[in-house]
């Protein structure tokens, strides 16, 4: 559902950020 695509895409989002950041 919706809910779970923007949680998914959140996570995504964060992991690549600390991968960047990294």
């Amino acid at each position: 559902g919706v809910v779970i695509f923007a949680g998914n895409y959140y996570n995504i989002h964060m992991e690549t950020s600390a991968k960047t950041a990294a």
